[in-house]
């Protein structure tokens, strides 16, 4: 799990913008794909947390 937070905040930088990251754990860890986050996280929230098990 830290090597996915340490390598997603590296990407983040190299960007210089939050990123939406695909990834794949099968050691090592894999990256296919990044972009840039289009939709604010504060608009999902109200969803995840209404239909939390």
């Amino acid at each position: 799990m830290r090597e996915l937070i340490e390598t997603g905040l590296e990407v983040e930088e190299l960007f210089r913008k939050p990123q939406d990251i695909e990834w794949a754990y099968n050691e090592p860890l894999w990256l296919p794909q990044s972009r840039k986050v289009t939709v604010p996280i504060v608009l999902y929230l109200p969803f995840f947390c209404q239909n939390k098990p």
